[in-house]
């Protein structure tokens, strides 16, 4: 549910997330200060601000999700660092690795329709 209010200057945009019944979500609401000029040159060419709430969450889940896959990555730099050194791939067993893992990943891509 969102609502825009503009009882001060500049309008807010506010966001409160429900419970969705594939999914369990917390409810709070996100608001947005948004420049009145920015809010004028949108209404001018038509965009609907409510409208544009889904984008910016799916921004939140880009972040999320970049911010995780780095996690994980300096958790594997590290277990690789506690390897004794006879066991510790060379830099290009890890570039391979990588490779075929994308390699795999396009591949896979590519056969779902």
């Amino acid at each position: 549910m969102y609502a825009i209010t503009d009882d001060t200057q500049p309008i807010w945009l506010c966001y409160t997330m429900e419970n969705h019944e594939d999914r369990t979500m917390s409810s709070f609401t996100i608001t947005i200060e948004i420049p009145e000029e920015l809010v004028e040159r949108a209404k001018k060419v038509g965009v609907q601000l409510e409208a544009n709430v889904e984008p910016i969450l799916a921004l939140l889940e880009d972040e999320v999700r970049r911010r995780e896959a780095g996690q994980r990555l300096r958790e594997i730099g590290e277990q690789l660092q506690a390897l004794p050194p006879e066991l510790k791939p060379t830099p290009e067993e890890i570039e391979a690795e990588i490779r075929a893992y994308w390699a795999e990943k396009s591949a896979k891509d590519d056969a779902d329709p």
